[in-house]
């Protein structure tokens, strides 16, 4: 027997979202179902499904190799969204919280660049935002914390642990987001595979997010525990009167999204 790929939905419990070769609904916690998709995929199971938190109409499906979209919760066929050209499997699709149309998807496999893929208009087209990922099988996890609103930051489970990415949202609707490449989040993790993650979010005190790995158990820590960075150098220059230019250099930044620079006028006592 196979495992069925489902969800919940993400502000109605009672609402569950299943699929095969086609995506099934159920209202009453799986007491009923209706079919909400023509067959989507007539040769392979599908294994990836996501709701939009922010409009339940929008979902998202896919097989290993396609993905299909709806925004009327499946009352009228689903639309094939064309992906880039890739040599291994889809595994996870995840949906910003508050933009029915920025979503990420991941791929496993061992083709080193194709990892992580986001689109910012419904998948009409995708940006490569894989970085310096270890050329590693991104397993079945990718997640948006969500209160970190003045910027996207993303956690992916891989075979070596947990890596996040912090990135500026856009100026405007016409500019792209600043990606930040990713760096690790395994403090205090052990060298295992990360197969899922999920954010807890607590009403009081720091959120948790929280990984299921291979064989070690379930694991948490801290999303937003102080994390170092570690400066190895620092150097201010006078410049053209009153301009000052800085220059530093940093051995290691995990978890880091910037720097603030304070400025302090003093005038020289006589």
């Amino acid at each position: 027997m196979g495992n069925t790929l489902y969800t919940i939905h993400p502000n109605n419990s009672s609402t569950i979202i299943a699929a095969f070769d086609t995506v099934w609904k159920s209202t009453d916690r799986g007491n009923s179902w209706t079919a909400i998709s023509q067959e989507l995929s007539d040769v392979q199971i599908l294994r990836s499904l996501a709701i939009a938190p922010s409009n339940s109409n929008v979902l998202y499906a896919a097989d290993q190799t396609h993905m299909w979209k709806t925004t009327d919760g499946g009352a009228t066929n689903w639309t094939a969204v064309t992906l880039p050209t890739l040599n291994n499997s889809i595994t996870y699709i995840a949906v910003h919280p508050t933009d029915q149309n920025t979503l990420w998807f991941t791929v496993g496999g061992f083709t080193n660049g194709q990892k992580v893929y986001q689109s910012s208009n419904g998948g009409a087209s995708w940006t490569n935002i894989s970085g310096t990922l270890p050329n590693l099988p991104i397993k079945m996890s990718i997640v948006h914390y969500k209160k970190a609103t003045d910027r996207n930051v993303l956690f992916v489970s891989t075979d070596l642990g947990v890596y996040v990415s912090e990135q500026a949202l856009p100026t405007n609707a016409l500019a792209k987001a600043n990606v930040s490449d990713w760096s690790q989040y395994n403090t205090g993790l052990p060298n295992v595979v990360v197969s899922e993650l999920e954010i807890y979010y607590a009403p009081t005190g720091p959120d948790k997010l929280r990984a299921a790995t291979f064989g070690r158990g379930l694991w948490e820590t801290d999303i937003d525990a102080a994390l170092p960075v570690e400066l190895t150098s620092f150097a201010a220059t006078s410049v053209e009167g009153n301009k000052v230019s800085l220059n530093w250099e940093t051995a290691t930044e995990v978890n880091n999204y910037g720097f603030q620079i304070e400025r302090k006028s003093v005038q020289n006592e006589k």
